[in-house]
């Protein structure tokens, strides 16, 4: 029986912190790591976090995401997506379940309308990336950092 794409091999690699303090750089930069990442093609690539319920991204990852989906190469779209859990740290996190609280596309933060899992939003945006949708944006101020945020919800 072949492997299962996507599935967890070596769960004691999987569980192996990495130590990123050596690389520290001016101004206090730091890497960040990436949850999840997708790429479609070479045209569309889709970046995914997952919090526990409540956890918010910190301000250098968000940063970097937001630059990211800026730095557009060969036309490629960019997108990143912030999903939520509440599985408890025993037990395995099922990432396409996994909850939207937010996520950049279009050059903006936007939330989505109602409940969306993460394997949702990944094949909204494959759409909205392919032109087969629209996305419909409303101006909300967002605390704590009252940026102007886009909330939208795709229009089929």
């Amino acid at each position: 029986m072949g492997q299962v794409r996507g599935a967890i091999y070596n769960l004691a690699r999987y569980k192996q912190p990495v130590d990123f303090s050596g690389l520290q750089f001016e101004r206090g930069i730091t890497p960040t790591d990436i949850d999840g990442a997708v790429e479609f093609g070479g045209r569309l690539f889709i970046f995914f976090e997952l919090k526990f319920r409540g956890a918010a991204m910190s301000k250098g990852q968000r940063l970097y995401y937001e630059r990211l989906c800026g730095a557009r190469v060969d036309e490629a779209k960019v997108a990143v997506i912030v999903a939520h859990h509440s599985v408890p740290a025993e037990e395995q996190i099922d990432a396409a379940s996994a909850i939207v609280s937010e996520y950049f596309w279009g050059g903006c933060w936007r939330f989505p309308a109602g409940i969306v899992t993460l394997r949702s939003a990944i094949e909204k945006i494959r759409r909205s990336a392919d032109g087969f949708a629209k996305v419909i944006p409303f101006i909300v101020m967002s605390p704590p950092d009252a940026r102007l945020r886009t909330q939208s919800d795709f229009e089929w």
